[in-house]
């Protein structure tokens, strides 16, 4: 009777592991999704890319640009159905420092992929080869790398393909990386059309633990928008107002910043703090002296030719053939230079300071900040202003803590809108005129 009850007490117990045991048995392995395939790098990239193209619309028509209509939200989403992209779905983008980067792209139907890379062939040189164990598509000319599998499809451009295909090819089911976890839980930051993230080297060594940045177009610029978050607390915030330099027409680079960094001054541990003091030894700048007697208030301007007077020994024959030797004032052309900061009651000894250490140098034509053409100085005990031209520069009191510079025609502007104790916003500013006309994008 035990022996019995026993047997059926067994089978009973087998059939309930059976029932409870068998999904995982027969389960088939779980497939790893897009974001499990996706490859870390310096920067991470989120796309929506239709409502990218619906937003560029209006800039693409303002400038002109031809075929633009290839570029419409309508035009790509009937192309994207063509060749199986599902464009309704976000697409991924990722960069590093040395100018590798790359994407991936969400597939519905894999079989009409294959059309699309025929046409490619038409317009680049495409080798077929094998990276990875992996059947992909080299572009010779840009070093350029396309692969697809049932569900995305995948490009690369750099110099270590074998390395990025491999991880996309071989990714398991929940293998999402940490740099990646950390950015798509970032849900403020996903509702843009295009969303951009980095905890890069760089960021770090001065305390940046994370950076968030997207853009916003109109019909004439586009507008970066910039996050910096820090674990530690932020030495440095903005300062009420100051003295700015007003930009002229033949400005190139122009810096007006109004910084309240007394903590930063106390907190000489602090890694900004260990950074600051790094770039200035490069130079042989006594960047811990500075920061005692700067007020916060710094101005810098460069560009262009200003006029300036220049004296001059002239020999001149009198009547009687005597030569007399007259001193006379021409002008001349120099380096436009300028630059202004705030002191506090020690300013004086720190321009005696710089003279000891060889950053400022005087001359017969005038003071030379390092590799600066000749200099004016006015100095007192709340202010320091050098210049090339023979007047002071025009100044005007203003809020704006901003960074202006011209590359390759464009202007460019960075514009500080707040620091608080663990944030940083900013925003990058540039229209698109010169930039497109030099690439031939506009008629």
């Amino acid at each position: 009777m035990f022996s019995r009850f026993t047997l059926i007490f067994f089978l009973a117990l087998a059939l309930a592991a059976f029932l409870i045991l068998r999904p995982y048995i027969f389960a088939k392995a779980q497939q790893p999704s897009i974001e499990d395939r996706l490859p870390d790098a310096d920067f991470l990239g989120h796309a929506r890319i239709l409502n990218l193209a619906k937003e560029t619309s209006s800039l693409l028509y303002n400038y002109k640009v031809p075929y633009r209509e290839f570029l419409s939200e309508e035009f790509i989403l009937s192309q994207a159905k063509n060749y199986g992209l599902q464009l309704q779905n976000p697409s991924y983008l990722f960069a590093n420092e040395d100018g590798s980067w790359g994407g991936i792209v969400e597939l519905t139907d894999s079989s009409k992929v294959y059309a699309g890379i025929l046409k490619l062939k038409h317009l680049f040189p495409l080798k077929d080869t094998i990276i990875a164990n992996k059947a992909v598509f080299h572009f010779a000319k840009t070093n350029g790398f396309l692969m697809y599998d049932n569900n995305y499809i995948f490009f690369y451009q750099g110099k270590d393909p074998k390395k990025y295909i491999a991880r996309v090819a071989n990714a398991k089911a929940n293998q999402i990386s940490f740099n990646w976890r950390n950015f798509l839980n970032s849900k403020k930051h996903l509702a843009k059309s295009l969303s951009i993230y980095s905890n890069w080297q760089k960021l770090k060594d001065v305390t940046i633990s994370e950076a968030f940045a997207y853009p916003v177009i109109d019909s004439t610029h586009i507008t970066l928008y910039t996050q910096l978050q820090s674990k530690d607390t932020l030495p440095i915030q903005l300062k009420p107002s100051g003295m700015n330099f007003k930009k002229a027409s033949n400005t190139e680079k122009l810096i007006n910043l109004h910084i309240d960094h007394s903590r930063l001054k106390e907190h000489t541990i602090h890694p900004f703090h260990t950074f600051l003091m790094k770039q200035g030894r490069r130079i042989g700048f006594p960047t811990e002296q500075f920061l005692q007697v700067w007020d916060g208030d710094l101005s810098f301007s460069q560009g262009g030719f200003v006029t300036t007077k220049e004296k001059y020994i002239e020999s001149e024959l009198d009547e009687d053939f005597n030569v007399s030797e007259i001193e006379k004032e021409r002008n001349v052309q120099v380096p436009g230079f300028a630059l202004m900061f705030s002191t506090n009651d020690g300013g004086l000894i720190f321009f005696k300071r710089l003279l000891q250490k060889g950053v400022l140098t005087e001359q017969e034509d005038g003071v030379h900040f390092l590799l600066s053409p000749a200099l004016r100085v006015q100095k007192s005990r709340k202010n320091q202003l050098y210049f090339s031209s023979y007047s002071a520069p025009k100044r005007v009191k203003d809020s704006t803590s901003q960074i202006q510079w011209i590359h390759r025609g464009t202007d460019y502007t960075f514009t500080i809108d707040s620091i608080h104790t663990f944030d940083f916003y900013g925003k990058l500013n540039f229209p698109l005129n010169r930039i497109l006309k030099m690439n031939n994008l506009t008629q």
